[in-house]
């Protein structure tokens, strides 16, 4: 085995350690309800106190094993996962949202002669939610992760005192404004009628729905109904050159289908 051999296997197995050392949790939790509470036969009752020990043998030595991984390689691994960019923690299913999320940007759109007039957007999530998600969908999650991030970051700079009627997009911060600016060129390219149309106005909402609780059945007419709002996006940004819309106050909400729209940045007048 040559030298660079010997450094790339030191490395797989520095980096395989490394991910293995963030993964283990301080304690799995165990819920004793089997074992203590159990009723029925004698046989499924001796199984279910089975499982509660083998669950606080498992959550023992993983407790074990962080605290002892941690006492001599946490401030290495922590060191070398943030300088990859893998600080992070996996349990992107531990903690899933009672709702769903969508995201929109609406446009107002200035004419040199003539009345002014917008369009609506769908942009998140990118593909349809009622479709079979393939191919496709693993190139449109790449959107949806930058719209989730962004609405993150928005949200965890935005201070509190920002949120009032009269809000100028000075007083937001920017996470959203490359969202804004990136759809609304889009838009002006695919959409706007040369150099005498403009855009006067951008916004983006975010907009939720609350899940159905666990145990319940779904509302199946307010999935249909929402199925087919959401459908109309489809085609592309809705146009509507038939009613002037006023500037909506910031934070204002807009329901649509169950959905609460809430306008969370704009640019523009």
């Amino acid at each position: 085995m040559t030298l660079q051999q010997k450094l790339v296997s030191v490395f797989i197995v520095w980096h395989l350690t490394a991910a293995a050392v963030a993964s283990l949790p301080p304690a799995l939790p165990v819920v004793r309800t089997a074992g203590s509470q159990a009723s029925g036969p004698a046989a499924f009752r001796t199984l279910a106190a089975a499982f509660d020990t083998a669950g606080g043998l498992v959550s023992r030595a993983a407790g074990i094993a962080q605290r002892a991984s941690s006492r001599f390689l946490g401030k290495p691994v922590d060191a070398y996962l943030t300088l990859t960019g893998q600080g992070q923690r996996w349990a992107m299913f531990s903690n899933v949202p009672p709702f769903d999320r969508y995201w929109r940007v609406r446009y107002y759109v200035q004419p040199a002669g003539g009345p002014p007039w917008t369009a609506t957007e769908l942009i998140g999530p990118a593909h349809p939610e009622d479709r079979i998600r393939l191919i496709r969908s693993f190139r449109d999650s790449f959107q949806d992760k930058a719209l989730e991030l962004a609405t993150l970051g928005f949200n965890r700079n935005r201070r509190p005192e920002a949120i009032r009627p009269d809000a100028q997009p000075s007083d937001l911060p920017g996470d959203l404004a490359p969202i804004a600016r990136f759809f609304a060129r889009r838009f002006a390219s695919a959409r706007l009628r040369g150099p005498d149309e403009r855009i006067a106005r951008t916004e983006v909402w975010i907009g939720s729905v609350d899940n159905t609780p666990p145990g319940q059945p779904p509302d199946e007419t307010a999935l249909i109904t929402r199925r087919a709002v959401l459908g109309a996006y489809e085609g592309g940004p809705v146009e509507d050159h038939t009613r002037v819309r006023t500037y909506p106050p910031y934070h204002g909400v807009e329901e649509e289908a169950g959905i609460k729209w809430v306008l969370e940045y704009f640019e523009g007048a």
